[in-house]
């Protein structure tokens, strides 16, 4: 069992490990934002041959993108420390009653009702807008097609004429 102080830090561990995975892979040069961006650009760019998906993985190696899998590590990982801290001060504010008690049943329940909707909120716009900087710096490695916006062209014209082909 466990309450008070303990209890708190119990509640807080998983926000501690998400830190240490996002902000240690930034540190070590292996940002864990990469895993994410990866998959969700071999998704949306679907590459279907080996010269496609190799062009994919030309793109997302770039140095400013790989920057942004850095800057979107260190968004989650501070959106972490943030809501661990809060968990942390919540819990050891309001969780107060004795372990297996129904008073300890309701202030973790209180807790949680307003950690698991709030943190979701945040946690959703860290992840947001970390993907958002990998898109940026993508779109600032890619060239434009004459005063056509980048949005309006296709993708796959612009990696090629990125890479040097004829689109």
């Amino acid at each position: 069992f466990v309450d008070g102080v303990r209890y708190a830090v119990k509640d807080t561990l998983p926000l501690v490990v998400a830190v240490i995975v996002f902000l240690g892979s930034a540190l070590i040069g292996r940002p864990f934002m990469r895993f994410f961006a990866e998959q969700i650009f071999n998704q949306l760019l679907s590459p279907d041959t080996p010269q496609k998906h190799a062009s994919v993985n030309r793109l997302l190696s770039q140095s400013g993108v790989t920057r942004s899998y850095v800057q979107g590590s260190i968004v989650i990982g501070v959106w972490n420390i943030l809501a661990g801290v809060v968990n942390f001060l919540l819990n050891i504010n309001l969780v107060t009653a004795q372990f297996d008690t129904e008073l300890f049943n309701s202030q973790v329940a209180r807790v949680n009702a307003i950690t698991r909707i709030v943190f979701t909120v945040g946690g959703m716009a860290a992840m947001a807008f970390a993907i958002w900087l990998v898109y940026r710096a993508i779109f600032a490695v890619l060239p434009k097609e004459g005063e056509k916006s980048q949005f309006e062209s296709e993708l796959w014209d612009l990696i090629n004429k990125w890479e040097g082909h004829a689109a």
